[in-house]
């Protein structure tokens, strides 16, 4: 497989490698080659680290759990010199979770990104249909009195 990426350790950008048009990629192909970038050479160890990742559990015997990045700061993500659409697989989040992971091009190039994400997404169940109950609850027990 072609590396797809190139790391940049003074500006802590990675940064997309023109095919010439139009690219696609997957996060799990960047980790792995950041992975390979920092075993390459002892020396990289010093730099921060630019990714976390979860999952990829073994769910059976032949299927694993998707795996979920996260760029840390300060990396940063720049794509390709070029007016181009960028195709980005996988779940890509920021720690922190504010962290604006995507660096402009040096020039005056427009990239349309489309990203392709897994959805499963857990959500927590707040009980917002037993609102009514809990406050009955709270006011039998003394606590709180929410009549106006």
């Amino acid at each position: 497989m072609a590396d797809v990426v190139t790391f940049d350790p003074l500006s802590l950008r990675i940064v997309e490698i023109s095919t010439g048009g139009d690219n696609e990629f997957d996060w799990r192909e960047v980790y792995s080659e950041w992975k390979d970038w920092v075993l390459a050479d002892y020396t990289r160890l010093g730099y921060p680290p630019a990714f976390r990742v979860v999952g990829g559990d073994p769910i059976s015997g032949t299927e694993n759990l998707g795996s979920t990045f996260f760029l840390l700061e300060p990396w940063k993500f720049r794509p390709a010199e070029l007016d181009h659409r960028l195709t980005i697989n996988g779940n890509l989040f920021t720690d922190p979770a504010d962290w604006e992971p995507y660096a402009p091009t040096l020039g005056a190039y427009t990239v349309l990104y489309v990203n392709k994400v897994s959805t499963l997404v857990e959500q927590v169940n707040t009980g917002a249909a037993d609102t009514d109950r809990i406050i009955s609850t709270v006011e039998d027990w003394g606590v709180i009195n929410f009549a106006k």
